[in-house]
């Protein structure tokens, strides 16, 4: 509910600067405080889905380990833009997803002993698997381009496994005993050269 009533409010401050009309979407999420959301203009981009990763059980490294939430929900929207010119009409759908990965905050109480990397790659193959998802339901709908976009803080460096599973260079099965990666002693990322 406060997240709401502070969108709300900042949506309608910036209405009354700009003169424009805009609107906003919420996430859910467990944690009290902290929700993604976005604040869009309504003339100029069309909301064609939103989908919260609230209450999403993540997947899992170790199929003995406990299952996992995402700490902070993530929000994926698609948001259509018309383009326009004398040749033609085209559409772009940007598929957004805003993500607030764990922090290395408290890593000595994570039982994995990676500072929370395995939760974040776990978090980071379930929002690629989402914004995925949402992608191959708008193809052939129409004649748009579509165009993944993440936002968000993955606590953790451009290098790291999360990011490489957000990229896609690398899917959390790469990480499987006798795969080809694995963390070294400081959580960083190491592969065998058949990684595809």
């Amino acid at each position: 509910k406060e997240a709401k009533r502070t969108l709300s409010s900042l949506t309608k401050a910036i209405q009354d600067q700009s003169g424009e009309e805009f609107g906003y979407v919420v996430g859910e999420g467990f944690d009290p405080h902290i929700r993604n959301g976005y604040i869009y203009r309504l003339n100029s981009a069309r909301m064609r889905s939103t989908r919260s990763l609230h209450g999403l059980i993540l997947p899992k490294l170790q199929p003995i380990g406990p299952n996992e939430k995402h700490l902070r929900d993530p929000l994926v929207i698609a948001l259509e833009f018309e383009l326009r010119s004398e040749h033609q009409n085209m559409a772009i759908v940007l598929v957004l997803v805003n993500f607030h990965l764990k922090s290395k905050h408290q890593g000595y109480q994570d039982p994995s002993g990676t500072d929370f990397e395995l939760t974040r790659m776990q978090a980071a193959e379930s929002i690629r698997e989402a914004v995925l998802s949402e992608i191959e339901k708008m193809k052939g709908q129409n004649k748009s381009i579509l165009m993944p976009v993440m936002l968000g803080d993955r606590n953790n460096h451009e290098n790291s496994p999360t990011a490489a599973i957000m990229r896609g260079e690398l899917v959390l099965d790469n990480f499987h005993r006798g795969g080809p990666c694995r963390l070294d002693a400081d959580e960083e990322l190491d592969c065998r050269s058949e990684v595809s």
